[in-house]
């Protein structure tokens, strides 16, 4: 019956009908009994009989058969082609066969076929057919097939459970990818908290000092030393030593300072090692 279902499931039937139509399908074409069996507990025909019930259960208007009973034996190809009669009775059933005896005793219309063209038509079109306006045609309209999302799933499932094998080592494989990608980002942003760490811990050996006081700057004082031994005439630029050439600064510690200090929060910023005063 899941054979048969197939098809409805694709097509995205629900699951009580799909049971419902697959049943009568099968009644159709005699398998009542064997519903619930597997495939290899079938025969050929009762197998090309399960083939027939599923490509009638979406109820087509065109069913096409390939060989239908070319690996059958005589008596079942007479079955076979029995149940195809009968099925074309309401709708349009096209077979390919090379059984000559066959075609005769059961189409309704024979073309034969040679090398692509065509030989022979027992049935042909007539011309003022084919002349036939187009709005006395038939217009078909192709149904866009959609299967569930629950449909989906229960096949993959299905599907995943029959290759047991194939599924437990793509699992595998799958595992060892997601560890080594975890493992490296893992590995990466220790090294990186690592890293910062040991800056923190190495610069708060140097730490930064504020000293009450004058302070200095660093700027290079500027050169005394002159080539010239008395006031040249011209315009020319003297190196020249002031006291505003040098960049001052007094820092001033007074009680509301200290007390800013030691109203600092316990929890310090990342970039803060550790705060002291004396």
């Amino acid at each position: 019956m899941q054979n048969v279902e197939i098809a409805m499931t694709l097509s995205g039937v629900k699951t009580s009908e799909r049971k419902k139509r697959a049943r009568q399908a099968l009644k159709e074409v005699g398998l009542s009994a064997h519903i619930n069996k597997k495939p290899n507990q079938l025969s050929g025909g009762q197998m090309q009989r399960v083939a027939i019930a599923r490509a009638l259960v979406n109820n087509p208007d065109i069913i096409l058969a390939d060989e239908p009973t070319g690996a059958l034996d005589s008596h079942t190809s007479e079955q076979i082609m029995e149940i195809l009669k009968g099925v074309s009775k309401t709708r349009l059933v096209i077979m390919v066969t090379h059984n000559m005896e066959q075609a005769e005793a059961y189409s309704d219309r024979i073309i034969r076929i040679l090398d692509g063209q065509i030989i022979s038509d027992s049935y042909p079109i007539e011309e003022e057919q084919l002349l036939e306006p187009a709005s006395k045609l038939e217009k078909f309209q192709f149904k866009r097939t959609s299967m569930s999302l629950r449909s989906a799933t229960s096949l993959s499932f299905k599907n995943l459970l029959t290759k047991r094998g194939r599924t437990l080592v793509t699992a595998f494989a799958g595992s060892i990818g997601i560890i080594g990608v975890a493992l490296v980002l893992a590995l990466s942003n220790g090294l990186s908290n690592y890293l910062d760490s040991m800056q923190s811990d190495t610069l708060s050996g140097f730490p930064i000092s504020i000293t009450a006081g004058k302070i200095e700057s660093t700027i290079e004082r500027p050169s005394t030393s002159t080539q010239y031994t008395e006031f040249p005439s011209r315009d020319v630029i003297y190196p020249l030593t002031n006291e505003t050439t040098i960049l001052n600064h007094t820092n001033v510690f007074t009680e509301a300072s200290l007390d800013y200090v030691k109203k600092l929060p316990s929890e310090l910023p990342e970039s803060v090692n550790n705060i002291s005063y004396n």
